[in-house]
């Protein structure tokens, strides 16, 4: 039911269901996450896309879908109904874009920790003193500093920091917008649009 409900919405968005992802989608999608992961289930497991939906632009394709990692017998859904932007005009550094926790308090101040030990596991911890707003509710992360700075110009800092607990895992030809996943629920049609305007927002 909730997987004939993801259908529903990706057709109402015009995006096409695709019965099985291509070899290349699939590899384009799961390296980001293989490059970016922390932890040896994230590295070396294996993914599985699902509920894939395609729609074409005219300078790029997005992708809807699920994506599931099985590491031992342990098997968890990583991404619910993330976005992928699929175009040969990127050619982007891999970095990793991560919320901060917006409430306070003992645990927030935790969580916020923990991220940013992420972060730093992966590479190297980015400030934008130019906007304040979005250093607030950020973390970003890459080994290409320079080359992320310039992705992630005034014009899409703007954006980024009137949204909020939106993930992005970047590198080539292919970015990921996305929100950590706290419910198997299927997003709404309100929220999947709001995704792809936000994906077409960091695509400029």
């Amino acid at each position: 039911k909730a997987n004939a409900a993801k259908r529903e919405i990706a057709v109402a968005l015009g995006f096409a269901p695709l019965d099985a992802p291509s070899a290349g989608l699939t590899e384009k999608i799961t390296r980001l996450y293989r490059y970016t992961q922390i932890g040896l289930g994230a590295r070396f497991g294996r993914y599985q896309l699902k509920n894939v939906a395609g729609r074409n632009q005219i300078d790029y394709e997005m992708f809807l879908f699920d994506l599931y990692v099985r590491s031992g017998r342990n098997n968890s859904q990583t991404e619910n109904q993330a976005l992928a932007v699929v175009s040969s005009h990127l050619d982007l550094p891999v970095f990793i874009l991560f919320p901060k926790a917006d409430a306070e308090g003992r645990f927030a101040r935790l969580g916020i920790k923990i991220a940013d030990w992420m972060v730093s596991a992966f590479g190297h911890p980015i400030d934008f003193p130019e906007n304040p707003e979005f250093d607030q509710h950020y973390l970003v992360s890459s080994r290409d500093v320079d080359g992320t700075r310039q992705f992630l110009n005034g014009e899409r800092l703007g954006r980024l920091a009137h949204t909020r607990q939106l993930s992005v895992h970047a590198g080539a030809d292919t970015f990921i917008v996305s929100r950590p996943v706290v419910t198997t629920k299927a997003p709404t049609l309100e929220i999947i649009n709001e995704r792809v305007n936000h994906a077409q927002g960091l695509f400029g």
